[in-house]
Order: C-alpha cells, then structure tokens, then sequence
C-alpha cells in the first residue's frame, strides 16, 4: 500500500481500514512522496494507494481507467487551514481581516464563476481541466470555522499519539490555539465552534 507517512493519506488509510474492520498492521506499507504515488501504482511498485485528488484521476489516467476507487468520503474529511505566529496575530489583526476577505472574496466568485474558477485552478497547478472537472465535486469551496473541525484535529491527534507520532501525550485543547477575532470581522456566520 503506498502512502505518504505521517500525512492524511496515512491518517485516511488507518481510519478507512478501521471502517472496514482491519487495522493498519493488515498491509504492508511502502513510503512514497504523494506526487509519485500514481505513477509507482502504475509501474506495479505497490498494490494500491490512499491519495487524495488530483492525484486520484492522475491514476486513473496512467492505468486507463484499470482502478477501483475505494471511496468513503464520509469517513473523513479533508480541510485547509490556516496558521499564523500567535504574535503575528496580535500585532497585525488588520492583515488577518483582509486576507480573510480575500479568501471570502475567492469563495463567492467560485461559487458565482463555476467554469471560470476550474480554468484558473487548471491553469495554475498546470492540471488537465478534464482532471479538474472529475475532481470538482469532490470539494467544498467554504470560508469557515466549525466545531467538526475540532472534532477531527481530535482524531488526528489521538492517531498521532497512539501511533507515537509526537512526543504529546493528553489532546491539547484547541480553543487554546484559535484566533476567531479575523473571521468575526469579516464573516461571522461562518464560525459554529461552541465557545
């Protein structure tokens, strides 16, 4: 099984083996680095993948469509996050709220500009549009801050530590970590953690 350690292809791969009654200790894992993992399955190097888009529809591409995709999209579900210094964000609110607008900003027009937006993520990670289309409904497009988040940096960390990851051994609390003063400003809708 190629996985990238210590990503969320290896946290995916533990929690869906989990889902379907195995453990991780069921495969043989084989290290590789994401952007390789379609091309390694191709080459028979490894059996299967845990990968996330667009590398899925990058090994479908390479084998022809000569996969089974396993999906399970319910059992996890992948975020992006942003962090700054705690210091950075004391001394500069200001530029927090402005780059949140532009996140915000982005988030309207991908809703509002579907085709357009496919164009400038294809043209900008140098992506097939076909690639970009097969993938699309895979993502949520959401400027937010919600409390499943802190309910899956919870499972994240409890797999990190029961897989000795870290040297951390209690969760942290997360609201410890939080900077909601930004996100207020410019959408407070969007945040539904419970303070």
């Amino acid at each position: 099984m190629g996985v990238n350690r210590e990503t969320s292809s290896h946290f995916y791969l533990g929690v869906y083996l989990i889902h379907n009654n195995m453990s991780i200790s069921d495969v043989e894992m084989v290290h590789t680095k994401t952007v390789d993992l379609p091309a390694a399955l191709k080459n028979n190097e490894i059996d299967a993948i845990s990968v996330w888009q667009p590398y899925t529809q990058e090994a479908e591409r390479l084998l022809q469509g000569n996969v089974i995709i396993l999906p399970q999209p319910e059992i996890y579900r992948t975020t992006f996050d942003l962090a700054v210094m705690k210091s950075f964000a004391k001394d500069h609110p200001e530029i927090l709220v402005k780059l949140l607008r532009a996140i915000n900003k982005a988030d309207v027009f991908i809703k509002d500009n579907k085709e357009k937006a496919q164009e400038i993520i294809a043209e900008t990670f140098k992506l097939d549009k076909d690639i970009v289309l097969a993938a699309w409904n895979d993502f949520v497009f959401d400027l937010s801050l919600d409390q499943s988040l802190l309910v899956s940096w919870d499972e994240i960390a409890r797999w990190a530590i029961k897989n000795k990851l870290t040297d951390i051994k209690e969760l942290p609390n997360y609201l410890n970590f939080i900077y909601m003063d930004a996100l207020d400003a410019v959408n407070s809708e969007s945040i539904t953690i419970i303070r």
